[in-house]
């Protein structure tokens, strides 16, 4: 009877143990597992519980990971300071990711009525020094629109530019729309 309550223990009651890599690893495999079973919920739960624990001992990717899913639904809902300080660990990391959502959280619901205008583009400037495509769109979209108070053009064709040539399919839109509306033969960089 100890050897079943022992069990129940290890594999219900607690979600993993071990090491940060252990607790990742695992949060990994039934991540592939829930893939392969059409999104099943019990193993991306399961994810979702194996990334918390590694990121409780320090691995900050591993948090993350645990966000995205929250954010996508897949795993039970993190609260918003939770899931803002996970985002933030992660983009103070380096994860240019999760600088690029930082600047979307930071904005609040509407990105044309940013909340928090500069500390959005801090977080677009860090993803899209990271090499994000999407960033350098989102950057374009923020001085198109004068996101901040100020519509700088030349910034948002270089930084539609450079989405475009990173091979950001929206940004090349973007970049191809508005190069038509004036003389962009000099530009300032984006970033």
């Amino acid at each position: 009877m100890r050897f079943f309550i022992a069990l129940y223990l290890i594999f219900i009651v607690i979600p993993c143990f071990g090491s940060p890599e252990d607790c990742f690893n695992t949060g990994l495999k039934y991540e592939k597992l829930a893939l392969e079973k059409d999104l099943d919920a019990n193993y991306m739960q399961k994810a979702q519980d194996n990334f918390l624990c590694a990121e409780k001992q320090g691995n900050v990717f591993a948090g993350y990971k645990a966000a995205t899913l929250s954010d996508g639904g897949v795993a039970k809902e993190i609260d918003s300071t939770e899931l803002k300080r996970l985002y933030l660990n992660a983009a103070n990391s380096g994860n240019a990711d999760a600088a690029l959502i930082m600047s979307r959280i930071v904005c609040g619901d509407k990105f044309d009525a940013c909340i928090d205008p500069g500390s959005s583009k801090k977080w677009m400037i860090e993803s899209a020094k990271l090499k994000k495509c999407e960033a350098y769109n989102s950057l374009g979209y923020f001085y198109e629109k004068g996101i901040d108070g100020t519509v700088d053009l030349r910034k948002a064709v270089s930084c539609y530019r450079s989405s475009a040539a990173c091979g950001n399919k929206l940004g090349e839109i973007n970049y191809k729309r508005i190069e038509k509306l004036g003389d962009f033969s000099r530009i300032d960089e984006c970033i």
